[in-house]
């Protein structure tokens, strides 16, 4: 039997702890590569299982297509935290983010400058995982924005106009 609690309790002291490796990030840059071929090859009407062989078709198109996404930080862009990573919604968004910004073409035709631009927009876009991840994000003055409920200060003349409103 798994002992769930003892798991989630070690997961969160190796994050305390700084022992995080970048596993995850490769785990989830995988899973989103295998899922990008395989709907390209849905659209193509070709069989339905990945050859995962060396030297496969699947094989060369993460050398040809997929590698060189990592060298201009699109894995970081997409997955900036472990919660990106491991979220089913997050990883969808990343899917739909390849995909209608052809970025995958776009790198591998060698239209670099549209390709950072895209990458400093998806960094934008995904920081929201990082203030799920437990981080404040800053407002334009330097304060924080809250996250929750409890953070809002109630003395807010827009919370007092909603309150009398009511």
């Amino acid at each position: 039997m798994v002992d769930w609690k003892r798991l989630l309790e070690e997961d969160a002291r190796e994050r305390r702890n700084g022992e995080d490796d970048e596993d995850w990030r490769q785990e989830a840059a995988d899973s989103l590569c295998e899922l990008y071929y395989e709907t390209y090859r849905v659209q193509k009407g070709r069989g339905k299982r990945l050859d995962l062989r060396p030297g496969s078709d699947y094989r060369r198109f993460l050398d040809s297509h997929m590698k060189p996404l990592g060298r201009y930080g699109v894995w970081e862009a997409l997955f900036p935290n472990r919660i990106a990573a491991t979220s089913a919604q997050a990883i969808d968004e990343a899917l739909h983010l390849l995909a209608d910004t052809k970025l995958v073409d776009r790198v591998y035709s060698g239209d670099i400058v549209t390709v950072t631009k895209i990458v400093s927009n998806i960094q934008k876009k995904r920081g929201k995982y990082l203030e799920l991840d437990g981080r404040a994000a800053e407002g334009e003055e330097g304060e924080e924005i809250a996250t929750s409920p409890d953070d809002i200060d109630a003395e807010d003349e827009e919370l007092d106009l909603i309150e009398e409103e009511e």
